[in-house]
């Protein structure tokens, strides 16, 4: 679905991209010629060298071929994605919405959406976010101003193309993120049914940590020919570091409180899978004022909160179950892993 042509003259007739200059040459990055737009906002985002994901992925991606992306969490798949899907946007001219990008959660669906924006500074590209717990008009309004990129979970992405509020005729370029998690809460099947809506000639990225057979039979209905990047076996990142506490059940709770309250001000993220997780996190808060403790359930406020808590004056640590963190971004500060099991 690219075309080729000078980007400048197509996007300034689109007018999708403001005039910028781009006299820096964003290291590690210049390879990919990326548009100057791009460049620019590569390097007010503070990008230097690209990651291995994005090293393997881009490249395909500026040439349309659908990719199969085998990564952990936080190996940069978003940039991996977002900048081949920017550049042909700004080359191209698409009629909108032209990409879709399905996650299975509105806290990753947020974040892919701010990092795309970040990448996107210095461009008139639009991007809207649709995912459940909120009000559906909000999102629907936003989609009537016919936004370039859609980013969305399944469950909302699905209602709002059967109410036909979401039109997905003119996507040239879907991506599905984190697959094995889509498949865990048991979207497979309303991802399907979102595939059946787009248009068979299309790009298409498929990105997962593991490869459990019902991925791998999305991925061959999915993709044609991929360029396949597998890096899922990786160590983890260097600031990670991994420690094992055999503890007996009675003591789960002071083990949780010893491990935070060491840390000073609790400037660490806790991660813990339980059963009776909601209760020992219950008790934990009472008795610990800076910590933020968000419950599987009321979806509603919990945008507010998390966001209040990693971007407000508040600086504690982010407590929760795997779904609830999933996506977001904890550069720069410390954290540790608790594993109940």
């Amino acid at each position: 679905p690219w075309c080729s042509g000078d980007p400048r003259a197509l996007a300034a007739e689109k007018n999708l991209f403001m005039s910028v200059s781009a006299t820096f040459d964003s290291a590690g990055f210049h390879r990919f010629e990326l548009h100057e737009a791009l460049v620019r906002g590569l390097k007010a985002a503070g990008f230097e060298n690209p990651r291995p994901i994005q090293d393997e992925t881009i490249p395909a991606g500026l040439e349309g071929i659908d990719v199969l992306g085998l990564a952990q969490t936080g190996t940069g798949k978003t940039a991996a994605f977002a900048l081949p899907l920017l550049d042909w946007i700004l080359n191209e001219r698409p009629k909108a919405p032209a990409a879709l990008i399905l996650a299975p959660t509105r806290e990753l669906a947020n974040q892919i959406a701010v990092e795309i924006r970040m990448l996107a500074k210095f461009t008139r590209v639009r991007v809207v976010t649709v995912y459940g717990g909120v009000s559906m008009r909000n999102q629907a309004n936003e989609l009537r101003r016919n936004p370039e990129i859609v980013v969305g979970c399944p469950g909302r992405v699905l209602d709002m193309l059967q109410q036909g509020v979401l039109k997905l005729g003119a996507v040239g370029s879907l991506v599905l993120d984190e697959a094995d998690h889509m498949f865990d809460m048991g979207f497979l099947p309303d991802v399907r049914k979102i595939i059946d809506a787009i248009p068979r000639e299309r790009q298409s990225l498929l990105f997962s940590a593991t490869m459990p057979k019902e991925i791998r039979h999305l991925a061959d209905d999915l993709l044609v020919d991929p360029h396949v990047v597998d890096l899922a076996g990786t160590c983890p990142a260097e600031t990670i570091d991994h420690g094992l506490y055999r503890v007996a059940e009675k003591r789960k709770r002071a083990l949780l409180e010893d491990l935070t309250l060491k840390i000073g001000r609790l400037e660490r993220e806790a991660q813990l899978q339980a059963v009776s997780f909601d209760s020992l996190m219950s008790h934990f808060y009472q008795n610990n004022e800076n910590l933020l403790y968000i419950p599987a359930i009321s979806p509603v406020p919990r945008d507010k909160t998390w966001k209040s808590s990693l971007f407000g004056p508040r600086t504690d640590p982010f407590t929760g179950k795997p779904a609830r963190h999933m996506g977001i971004d904890f550069a720069g500060r410390t954290g540790i892993e608790i594993v109940a099991t």
